[in-house]
């Protein structure tokens, strides 16, 4: 007889099985805001497996609540999540705006206020090996942010366009919970974690920017 977990808290090592099988997203929608839902109600089976976890945004899963989506739907889909099939996230759009903006690495805060008589301002606070990694436009009052993170190999993780975040499903593990986007390594070591302050701040707590052999590695107070 298995002993059921009377607990509602869902074990961390099991959520990170469940985000990495649905690819760090809804598995119908991609949407990297989601919640951590039983597939057969937690009511009925009272205990945390991963088979029977799955992620689902706020509009499916509303659907699921109203009896609008069915659990053989939900069950037919955790095989074919939409960011695995795709290989990256539904894009995000990040409401930034405003006419200033304000970043910090670790403890290195830096408040930029552009040339106000500009209508089009382009800052970039990091740029390495003539790769612009973080940037931002400011036009017509609109502020638009930019970011890139690669891995070792490379490759393009992470980056959000104008602010619109797209991350790559293939992570070991990325969360986003609050307004603290978290990225770790095999070893679940975390490599980038980054605090998005709507409407035009953003805080680099930690993180390993990369690219063609160049490294620069921000933690806490210290970058080298």
């Amino acid at each position: 007889m298995i002993e059921k977990d009377q607990s509602r808290n869902i074990p961390e090592d099991i959520k990170r099985t469940v985000r990495k099988k649905s690819g760090f997203g809804c598995i119908f929608c991609g949407k990297p805001l989601y919640h951590y839902e039983h597939i057969e109600d937690w009511a009925i089976v009272k205990k945390h497996e991963a088979d029977n976890i799955t992620l689902l945004c706020t509009e499916h899963h509303e659907k699921k609540r109203k009896k609008l989506l069915k659990r053989e739907q939900i069950l037919k889909k955790t095989l074919t999540p939409y960011n695995l099939i795709h290989g990256k996230s539904s894009p995000l759009q990040l409401d930034f705006e405003g006419n200033d903006f304000a970043i910090s690495f670790g403890d290195v805060r830096f408040s930029i206020q552009p040339d106000k008589q500009s209508q089009n301002n382009f800052i970039i606070p990091l740029i390495i090996d003539d790769l612009m990694m973080i940037s931002f436009l400011i036009e017509d009052e609109q502020l638009y942010f930019n970011l890139n993170v690669f891995n070792d190999e490379n490759k393009l993780v992470l980056n959000i366009i104008n602010n619109e975040l797209i991350y790559s499903s293939s992570l070991w593990d990325i969360t986003f919970e609050s307004n603290n986007l978290i990225i770790r390594n095999e070893k679940g070591k975390k490599i980038f974690h980054i605090i998005i302050n709507i409407p035009n701040n953003v805080i680099i707590k930690q993180g390993y920017f990369y690219h063609n052999g160049v490294q620069l590695f921000i933690h806490e107070r210290t970058l080298f």
